[in-house]
């Protein structure tokens, strides 16, 4: 049945697949043919993959509905899709229907060619990370949404659920075709292209550093010989990705660094302190993250310059690993007292939480977010404790937000106190924001009213 859908098409690009359409499309010629050849017409796998809108075998536009009646050929009620029939319920024989033809050399043609080819792929050898891999190698994002703008949405209305807001490998089977055929590749061509091209997979980091570079060579001359060597091989990187020559040059030489490519790099930011990458480093080791993928500038800078420190805390990292495994066999009992600590511990913790979920709790105790839930059911104290934790936080970033407004001496609505607390502007949450900062200022109102705000 697989092989009868469209799922193969987008198994050729190892997409997420799509139910394509809910309006089938039909050719003329083709269900002639098939009257001729099987007595009956039936619906054509490839004329239904999304935006798919040419017969490639007779070079006619497909089209859904009846050129007489206009209206759509085999959808019953409720959206069902029924058997292919050549004659329309007007009594039009869609056999003489009159479609345009489209030239072979015209894009929409090519299109079609190139998901036919795809939608026949049964040896896929190649992964999606190699396929987004060669789309960055020849766009960036930007450029990417420009061409699909240009040739296909604006010009074709195509449906492509991408943009350059979002990740690139959340791109899907038609938008990485169209994009292909707009660089004038045949599918055989492509393939061969995916096969070639490096994986660009999330797993792998997109950082660097010069094989011929260690912490113990490194040099001035040789880090700032090493990232412009660099830079002139890969143009449409930033410095930061050429990681250790950047994390020398950004503790030794900032100011090279920033006159390297003129105005481009001169709003590189200066160097953060050590305490700034310690705290920065905490983070992620809280959250059980590998240090050389989730921070890797920091990283390499305390491997540089705070060798000590670093080397204690991942030490007490791997105890902690050590425990957590312990921990995870414990007694309901003390997996509530962990929960306990936990929850009261969030006020003051490193990086405070707006609210307390099970996710925190599961990342900071080592539980898994199922035994996290079992305990805070079973358990109407934690819960409870929970909540009023959640309250106090969230009164804490009011009065937060509040200060600094009154430092930057911006007066705003409770509508945007509240939007910019993290709360939505609803009546009881207004209330809320109101009560937090009378009792805060002593005040028995908001210092600006509403009804005063212009």
């Amino acid at each position: 049945m697989i092989s009868l859908s469209t799922a193969p098409f987008s198994a050729a690009f190892d997409t997420k697949h799509r139910i394509f359409i809910s309006q089938p499309r039909h050719c003329p010629k083709c269900i002639a043919e098939d009257i001729d050849i099987y007595g009956e017409p039936y619906w054509h796998t490839e004329h239904q993959i999304l935006n798919v809108s040419v017969c490639v075998k007779h070079s006619l536009v497909l089209n859904p509905s009846c050129c007489e009646c206009k209206n759509i050929v085999g959808v019953r009620g409720q959206g069902l899709i029924g058997a292919l029939t050549h004659i329309c319920i007007c009594g039009t024989d869609l056999r003489r229907g009159r479609r345009r033809k489209i030239d072979k050399d015209e894009m929409l043609h090519r299109f079609a060619t190139f998901c036919l080819a795809a939608l026949h792929e049964r040896d896929v050898d190649w992964s999606n990370s190699q396929v987004i891999g060669f789309l960055k190698r020849r766009f960036k994002r930007h450029e990417l949404d420009k061409l699909l703008n240009d040739d296909w949405r604006n010009t074709y209305n195509f449906e492509i659920g991408w943009g350059p807001t979002v990740a690139t490998r959340t791109i899907d089977a038609t938008g990485i075709a169209a994009a292909l055929v707009s660089l004038n590749f045949e599918y055989a061509e492509a393939k061969q292209e995916f096969r070639k091209s490096d994986p660009d997979s999330p797993s792998k980091s997109v950082f660097t550093s010069d094989p011929k570079l260690t912490i113990e060579n490194i040099t001035l001359a040789t880090a700032r010989t090493s990232m412009v060597e660099f830079l002139d091989k890969n143009p449409t990187f930033t410095p930061s990705r050429n990681v250790l020559a950047y994390a020398y040059l950004s503790i030794y030489d900032h100011l090279w660094l920033q006159r390297l490519g003129g105005k481009k790099y001169s709003r590189i930011l200066k160097t953060p302190s050590i305490d700034a990458d310690r705290t920065r480093l905490l983070e992620f080791l809280e959250l059980k993250k590998p240090l050389s993928q989730a921070a890797p500038i920091p990283y390499m800078r305390a491997q540089i310059r705070d060798t000590t420190w670093l080397s204690t805390a991942l030490v007490h990292r791997t105890v902690s690993r050590t425990n957590v495994n312990n921990e995870r066999r414990l007694t309901s009992a003390n997996r509530a007292h962990d929960i306990q600590k936990v929850i009261d511990s969030a006020e003051n913790a490193i990086l405070r939480p707006t609210r307390i979920s099970n996710l925190y709790i599961a990342q900071r105790t080592g539980l898994s977010i199922a035994q996290v839930d079992t305990a805070m059911l079973n358990n109407k104290s934690l819960r409870d404790l929970r909540n009023k934790m959640n309250r106090k936080l969230r009164e804490i970033k009011i009065i937060a937000t509040f200060n600094d407004l009154s430092r930057q001496r911006t007066h705003v609505s409770l509508t945007v106190l509240a939007l910019k607390s993290g709360l939505t502007p609803l009546a009881h949450n207004k209330d809320l924001v109101r009560k937090v900062i009378a009792k805060y200022t002593g005040s028995e109102y908001y210092p600006i009213p509403e009804h005063h705000q212009k």
